[in-house]
């Protein structure tokens, strides 16, 4: 499918009456999509939210030196990375590669993930709004180059040895 809010696209997904909707990657989704069906919509981000949105947060939160990598499923709103929150879970990083904590926190997400769905079509789930009284923390980008180079000469000169976190 090359556009998921084309309105045939929307129609089809109308016409099948779901009970929940998941989402794993892809664009951000709009409301005529999302809110479809009637349990909602959940999506799995990397990051811990709501200080880790947008896009390359297990990258992010190793860059800050945080002991945790983060993953969160959220049942979909019209924010980015703003919805309530169904489960969430933590890998510590340690002297871990990025490859290893990223593979550790998908792994730790489809687990996750199948639970979650299994909770809202079960009617046992819990949707926790995000913790907002902070100032609310900027949407994550992709890395600019002088920032991977950073992170990766600091990872290879055993970075970060000190009580890591922001």
């Amino acid at each position: 499918v090359k556009d998921v809010h084309a309105p045939e696209v929307v129609a089809a997904v109308r016409a099948a009456e779901p009970d929940v909707g998941v989402v794993y990657g892809g664009p951000i989704l709009r409301p005529e999509l999302f809110s479809i069906p009637w349990l909602g919509t959940l999506g799995i981000h990397h990051g811990r939210v709501p200080h880790y949105r947008g896009k390359k947060t297990t990258f992010w939160e190793m860059y800050h030196g945080e002991p945790c990598a983060g993953i969160t499923v959220q049942r979909l709103n019209a924010g980015i990375d703003t919805g309530d929150i169904v489960r969430t879970g933590e890998v510590a990083i340690g002297r871990k590669s990025y490859s290893r904590v990223w593979r550790e926190v998908e792994e730790l997400g489809c687990e996750l993930f199948l639970q979650a769905v299994l909770d809202v079509g079960h009617g046992r789930a819990e949707f926790r709004p995000q913790e907002m009284s902070q100032p609310r923390t900027p949407l994550f980008r992709q890395p600019a180059p002088r920032q991977l180079f950073d992170f990766w000469w600091r990872r290879l000169l055993g970075w970060p040895p000190r009580g890591a976190g922001r």
